[in-house]
């Protein structure tokens, strides 16, 4: 009776089948995972294998000044945590009168960050955390046709067993605590009586356009005209700068926050060109002002840590 072996052809092929087969159902676990507001499976075995239910080694971005302080005060790193969205901006429409909110926009951008910091949360909470500091916002490009946004927001999750007893019942909250402080700034904090309550961050969208009398200004300069400032630009800076602050404020009232700190402001502008007016130059802009920070409070009764001493004594 003759015997058949599978040529070495035939093995590669079943072997890139199989391969292909498990990264589809991986693709599509990673899919339903995300669309019911989960973790990605991956990200899960990661967690559980850094800082996380095996008990293995650690991983942080401390300096070593931070890491020996984070230790003398008893905070505990378990594993850098990270969240992540890309979201597709829908349509939008420009304000009637040249000037206003581009709420869509605006909405898009709050709603991105949301989700990555709920999945940030979910990693910090997968490895048991209390807290979870130098929480901090990635610069990303991602090369999509249209408006698409890409959020990733990275942090150090440590464990903090007294200062989340200190946070129970100071912000009725039993999950990790997320700030933008570094991990020197938080023990400061914490040994001088306040404790984060939370990272705080909003975006205002704005849209304005340039009036006539400026407009005729600008066609001036243009055949030899002398210099002058464009009012409504300027302007624009100082609302958005105005919104996104009166917006900070209300979600640190929300969270009964002693102040905001470790505040972060970054605005940006785009030009666009609606009319002829200008030729071939902007003519409008966009200006996104963007502020991640850290609302504190104070805590009754002193300091939550006792100061630690990073002085090596040389004699006994």
């Amino acid at each position: 009776m003759p015997f058949f072996r599978r040529s070495k052809a035939d093995v590669t092929k079943s072997s890139s089948r199989d391969s292909q087969a498990a990264q589809s159902q991986v693709a599509q676990e990673t899919r339903t995972a995300l669309e019911e507001g989960h973790l990605p499976p991956l990200a899960l075995r990661r967690l559980k294998d850094l800082g996380g239910e095996k008990g293995g080694s650690f991983t942080s971005d401390f300096s070593v000044n931070e890491f020996l302080l984070m230790k003398q005060s008893g905070l505990v790193p378990l594993t850098q945590v990270l969240g992540a969205c890309v979201y597709r901006v829908g349509y939008y429409q420009f304000p009637a009168y040249g000037r206003g909110t581009l709420r869509s926009l605006e909405d898009a951008h709050n709603k991105a960050r949301s989700l990555a910091f709920s999945r940030l949360l979910d990693e910090a909470a997968t490895v048991k955390a209390d807290v979870v500091a130098g929480v901090r916002l990635i610069e990303n490009s991602l090369e999509l046709s249209g408006d698409t946004l890409s959020y990733s927001i990275i942090g150090t999750a440590m464990k903090a067993p007294e200062l989340r007893e200190i946070l129970s019942s100071v912000s009725n909250s039993s999950g990790p605590v997320l700030t933008t402080l570094s991990g020197q700034d938080l023990a400061k904090l914490l040994i001088n009586g306040f404790v984060p309550l939370g990272v705080v961050a909003h975006t205002s969208v704005l849209f304005t356009a340039l009036s006539y009398s400026t407009l005729q200004a600008m066609r001036y300069i243009y055949s030899g005209g002398g210099n002058f400032e464009v009012p409504e630009f300027t302007q624009c800076y100082y609302d958005a700068k105005r919104e996104v602050m009166a917006k900070i404020f209300e979600e640190a009232k929300a969270k009964s926050a002693s102040g905001v700190v470790g505040a972060d402001l970054n605005i940006t502008s785009r030009g666009y060109t609606i009319s002829q007016m200008n030729g071939e130059n902007p003519d409008s802009a966009i200006y996104t002002a963007e502020m991640v920070a850290t609302a504190v409070g104070e805590v009754d009764g002193g300091g939550v840590l006792e100061k630690a001493d990073l002085v090596v004594k040389m004699r006994p």
